[in-house]
């Protein structure tokens, strides 16, 4: 008997960290990220420096400022109208993002290296443009990517100055189907250290590389992990953003920075050569100042990768999805289940929604979603999926695995200033793969079949939450999400209303958001 209740109190022990540790992750803004954002950041010794006299020197001060009343919250029909018209070359418009970032971007930390190929890329196709050759499909749209996506002749570190030598032998899938269709990818921005699991505590938009990402309204939260990339595309950086999510990573900056995101179904935007943290529920996403520049971007981005073992899912489009156009009457006699949290923000949405020809009914959440166990899949996929990143044959790194990294790490403690507390947890779980895919597909599971029940018996087109609040569900589901900007507080915070739609109903999802946002038009540019 004694030797029972020994094991019985290990084992509750075992689930009582488990359970804590899951809240940490989950609530990581818990802790006061003012304090450790603004009054308390530690200082890196490896903070990269951004060289941008190349992009300074191609463009006059005389043509910058003129740019300037027109280029950074310009969005890409008007852009490409303007090349069309000979008003501006590619050239002029990557200098002048590389020049802007130059003038701005000190007090806010959000890109952390420059594309050094950015300008003779740009120059070729002026040069194609000038002999006759069409304005492609995203001809004029420079995209600064996070520093976990892969880009061919440049270092991609997640931040970490462990891999701040890595290099890899071809561009990630994505950038390069991007650059096929005429985007050029000016730098890489900005991320919360190995996307926000890294540390505990753990301070939103920092890394040892990038430094500290500022908020691009004022002393308030930046979010994370994809803050760089929200943060640029509220300061009109670049055309637009690409960034990540595991749980919340897209949405919850995006919010902060007034800026629209769209959080895909997994598997519609290949997750190949990104840093990961967990192959289950990681994706890639886009950022921009209006949904219509997003659904641009992402409409031309949908694609089957081999490389990515979900990208089956694009099978589940069919042709109506991928023949959708923007229209913002879309979004009348739409029933939304709205997860009310009893604040003036949701209840502002709420009115906005009903104005705008929307039913709305309230929604609860099931008790089972508690039993999804995130924890453990991302424990797992930091170490095993991170290592197959490592090990692939198209990535140079000087370390091939995440014990080589927090070896590195722990030779000196600026290295790592808020310690390694998640990539230890994940080198040290010891999960079997048949367990831990048991693990996903009972997460994929109850968190769809919520989002599907839910829907169906409520006779509900769309969810509606503030913020994050839904991605413990629909992350795990691998369904899709969408913020967009809903208001400021009266200190002036940002904050974003989120959408979630069915599995692959991405587009159409967009259109709802397209009608929200012309029917609101609340969000306003920095100051």
């Amino acid at each position: 008997m004694k030797k029972f209740i020994i094991i019985l109190v290990i084992v509750l022990g075992i689930i009582a960290i488990a359970i804590a540790t899951m809240f940490a992750f989950m609530k990581s803004s818990v802790g006061d990220q003012i304090v450790l954002q603004y009054d308390e950041v530690p200082d890196t010794p490896y903070k990269l420096n951004l060289d941008t006299s190349d992009f300074d020197n191609a463009i006059s001060n005389k043509r910058y400022n003129a740019l300037s009343e027109i280029i950074p919250y310009g969005d890409i029909e008007e852009i490409q109208n303007m090349i069309s018209k000979n008003q501006i070359s590619i050239e002029e418009l990557v200098s002048f993002y590389g020049k802007r970032i130059s003038k701005l971007d000190r007090e806010y930390n959000s890109v952390i290296r420059l594309n050094e190929n950015a300008l003779r890329e740009a120059r070729k196709e002026d040069e194609n443009l000038k002999n006759g050759a069409a304005l492609r499909e995203l001809t004029g749209v420079i995209i600064l990517v996070k520093d976990n996506v892969s880009v061919k002749g440049m270092n991609t570190s997640a931040g970490s100055y462990a891999l701040k030598e890595l290099k890899t032998d071809r561009s990630s899938f994505v950038v390069k189907s991007l650059q096929e269709k005429g985007a050029i990818i000016l730098g890489k921005v900005n991320l919360s250290e190995f996307s926000n699991f890294m540390s505990m505590p753990s301070s939103n938009g920092f890394s040892t590389l990038g430094g500290q990402t500022k908020n691009a309204y004022g002393k308030y939260d930046v979010g994370g992990s994809s803050s760089g990339s929200s943060v640029a595309a509220s300061l009109g950086f670049s055309t637009i953003t690409i960034g990540s999510e595991t749980s919340g990573s897209l949405i919850y900056p995006a919010g902060q920075n007034s800026v629209v995101a769209i959080k895909p179904s997994l598997g519609l935007v290949s997750r190949d050569l990104v840093i990961p943290i967990s192959e289950a529920q990681d994706t890639l996403g886009y950022i921009g100042r209006n949904v219509k520049d997003v659904y641009k971007v992402f409409k031309y981005s949908l694609s089957k990768d081999e490389n990515d073992p979900l990208s089956q899912n694009y099978d589940l489009l069919d042709e109506n999805e991928l023949n959708i156009e923007l229209n913002k009457s879309y979004i009348q006699g739409k029933r939304l289940g709205i997860l009310n949290d009893g604040s003036d923000e949701i209840n502002k949405v709420i009115g906005d929604l009903k104005g705008l020809g929307c039913e709305v009914v309230e929604i609860q959440m099931s008790d089972e979603l508690n039993s999804i166990d995130m924890m453990t899949v991302l424990s797992y996929g930091i170490k095993h999926d991170l290592n197959n990143y490592l090990q692939n044959p198209a990535v140079k790194s000087p370390h091939k695995n995440l014990e080589a990294i927090i070896a590195f790490n722990n030779i000196d403690d600026t290295r790592a200033p808020y310690g390694q507390y998640y990539l230890e947890l994940g080198q040290g779980n010891s999960t079997s793969k048949d367990e831990y895919e048991s693990i996903v597909k009972r997460n994929r599971e109850i968190s769809s079949e919520w989002i599907d029940k839910t829907l169906e018996e409520n006779k509900i087109d769309y969810l509606v939450s503030m913020s994050n609040a839904l991605s413990g569900v629909y992350a795990p589901a691998g369904y899709p999400a969408v913020t967009v900007p809903s208001g400021y507080r009266d200190n002036g915070e940002p904050y974003g209303v989120t959408f979630v739609g069915p599995l692959c109903k991405d587009l159409s999802l967009l259109n709802f958001a397209y009608g929200y946002e012309q029917g609101t038009m609340y969000r306003k540019n920095p100051k």
